[in-house]
């Protein structure tokens, strides 16, 4: 009897695995086509079905970003700060705010026109008096002078300039000469930094 029912018990394995497909060991391949679409409220979905065995599974599509329109400006942007603007999402009509790219700076000689920043600062004439000449080097013509703790707008730096006592650096400004907007250079050994 314990042979006969060992003999059915095997008989029944091998009829059962007998009619299975047995696939080889792989690495799944998908493909997959989208069955609902994500939209700026509902996540998607996706069935993908592998090549080889036919395995399926199915992916989550993220939730899109609304799809902003009809915007009124409510903070404008500013030089070096984003605005900001309330739409409409044209998906789903939820309100959505947005920043507004900053404008950055928009310089001429030195200065922004439109918040008034320096674009390399100020500094303050150290010496009585100092030349200002066409060029960054002493032997270049005089063009002008300005007094002791006047502070100038730079307008632009020279890093190699002519050396005096020791620095090479020099200036470009601006000034009034005979009603009119002159450019000359100083050298940064007789400027100090502005206090405060």
């Amino acid at each position: 009897m314990k042979t006969r029912i060992l003999f059915l018990a095997m008989l029944a394995i091998a009829v059962t695995s007998c009619g299975e497909k047995k696939t080889p060991e792989h690495t799944h391949d998908y493909s997959c086509s989208t069955v609902k679409e994500a939209t700026c409220t509902k996540e998607g979905e996706k069935e993908c079905t592998c090549s080889i065995c036919g395995d399926k599974i199915t992916r989550v599509i993220q939730i899109e970003d609304h799809t902003p329109e009809s915007c009124i400006q409510k903070v404008a942007p500013k030089c070096s700060e984003a605005g900001k603007e309330e739409c409409t999402c044209a998906v789903c009509g939820a309100k959505v705010e947005q920043d507004i790219p900053a404008t950055g700076h928009i310089y001429e000689d030195g200065k922004c026109n439109v918040c008034g920043a320096a674009k390399y600062g100020y500094k303050v004439v150290a010496a009585n008096s100092l030349n200002i000449r066409e060029e960054p080097s002493v032997s270049s013509s005089r063009v002008g002078e300005v007094s002791k703790g006047k502070t100038l707008l730079i307008i632009e730096i020279e890093e190699n300039g002519e050396e005096v006592q020791g620095n090479t650096q020099w200036i470009k400004i601006s000034f009034q000469a005979d009603g009119k907007k002159v450019y000359g250079w100083v050298s940064c050994a007789y400027l100090t930094d502005p206090v405060g």
